[in-house]
């Protein structure tokens, strides 16, 4: 009996262990069957995947959205193909680069492309009628300075256009009565300036062109509300300073600096003047000065060689605390002085120049020299050439200094000379200057 349970208990044992084989068997087969995926069936896999994801992001509200904004060129540094970029925080410094139309127009004017950013002057669309008045009157005093500029004396005075000739101010009423502006824009609180346009460069918020250097006409008037001015040349944008900006930049055009006064021989800075014009010629002559006449910043003096009288030279110098130095040279060769020194040191007080031109004389100085002395000798105003310490001639007047100091004033009459004794160089410019305003001064001896 017991061989008998135990051997239906081995039999039991054994269909058990051949039914987990066939199991075993069957899933593993079907396993194999099954074939792995390909390359392309997994990137399908991942794009779904992501698509699903991006579906999955919250949509930005129309307000929340950026404004369009004008592109700008960045330059940054080339990875190489296949790099990954580095996190925004860690790249290198980006360079940007303004953009620049291809064909600007006429009058540039400033883009404002970010909401962010106040409006600026320029484009303020409540100034239109400001800027339009502005753009008018600087084109059509620019236009009259240009005109003009070859015919007369135009220059800055204390920053404003101004005729020198005339002695007059070219203003917004002057142009309304020469026809050049409607005679609505008087009253309209518009300047008309002529400022050297490397000044306005300094100031962050102003255009203008790189094409406009030297003087040029600007046209200014007040902020209609705050506390500012706008200026414009007739081709650049321009743009706005603050009151006190505008004080400070018409200041440095102002031209006094102090009284103007005549430097006399043996004064301290008579001295110290022909000192520094002697460093600048790296000469070291003697000089027969003619003139020295200065405020508290600037000097001109007028004299020559001792030995070569009809070589007249004239110098604008400045002062720099103890300092002088030639700030405007070979003023004696320039038939238009006046200009010249304007527009080289618009702070000038042209005051300090005389009305004569030593050019228009240049061709004649001297010439005149053997005549005089002859004269001289006639008149037994001397007994010997040799006696004549100091002689200077132009073909209407001449100045005489002999070795006893007594000197001579001569005037051309009727193809010989009148010589007049006086007492003091003054004496003898005053009798010059009675005869005519322009007389030439510059060849009286200042001693």
């Amino acid at each position: 009996m017991i061989k008998q349970n135990k051997g239906k208990w081995l039999l039991s044992l054994l269909a058990l262990c051949t039914l987990v084989l066939a199991a075993c068997s069957f899933f593993s087969s079907e396993k194999a069957e099954q074939p792995e995926s390909t390359v392309e069936e997994q990137q399908q896999t991942n794009h779904t995947q992501q698509e699903q994801t991006e579906q999955a992001k919250p949509t930005p509200s129309e307000e929340e959205k950026t404004p369009e904004q004008t592109p700008e060129i960045v330059v940054t540094p080339s990875l190489g193909e296949g790099t990954e970029f580095l996190p925004e925080t860690e790249r290198w410094p980006t360079v940007h680069v303004p953009q620049t139309p291809s064909a600007p127009a006429e009058k540039e004017e400033q883009t404002q492309t970010d909401s962010s950013k106040p409006i600026t002057y320029i484009n303020d669309p409540s100034l239109s009628s400001q800027w339009s008045m502005l753009d008018e009157t600087a084109t059509a005093a620019q236009r009259y300075y240009t005109d003009n500029f070859s015919k007369t004396r135009i220059i800055t005075k204390d920053g404003y256009l101004y005729n020198k000739a005339a002695e007059e101010k070219i203003d917004v009423d002057y142009l309304v009565a020469e026809g050049i502006l409607p005679s609505s824009y008087r009253n309209q609180g518009i300047e008309i300036l002529l400022l050297n346009c490397d000044d306005m460069r300094r100031y962050e918020d102003f255009q203008i062109k790189s094409s406009e250097t030297g003087l040029a006409v600007f046209a200014a008037m007040k902020h209609p509300t705050e506390n500012m001015y706008l200026l414009t040349t007739g081709k650049s944008a321009g743009g706005a300073l603050s009151s006190a900006q505008y004080a400070a930049l018409l200041s440095s055009y102002y031209q006094n600096h102090g009284a103007v006064g005549r430097l006399y021989p043996g004064a301290e800075e008579y001295g110290r003047i022909l000192s520094f014009i002697s460093m600048y010629e790296s000469q070291y002559e003697t000089y027969a000065v003619r003139s020295i006449v200065c405020d508290n910043k600037y000097a001109v003096a007028t004299l020559s060689p001792a030995a070569n009288t009809a070589d007249v030279r004239e110098y604008v110098l400045r002062r720099s605390g103890s300092i002088w130095e030639v700030a405007v040279p070979g003023l004696e060769s320039d038939p238009r002085a006046v200009i010249t020194v304007n527009k080289a040191l618009p702070d000038f007080n042209l005051n300090l120049l005389p009305d004569y031109c030593i050019n228009d004389y240049r061709n004649s100085l001297n010439n005149s020299n053997l005549e005089l002395i002859n004269q001289l000798l006639a008149e037994q105003k001397v007994t010997i050439s040799t006696e004549v310490k100091y002689m200077c001639t132009t073909s209407t007047y001449g100045y005489v200094v002999l070795n006893n100091e007594v000197k001579y004033l001569c005037t051309a009459v009727d193809g010989g000379w009148n010589i007049v004794m006086v007492p003091t160089p003054d004496e003898a410019r005053r009798k010059m200057l009675s005869i005519s305003k322009t007389a030439p001064t510059f060849i009286i001896l200042d001693q």
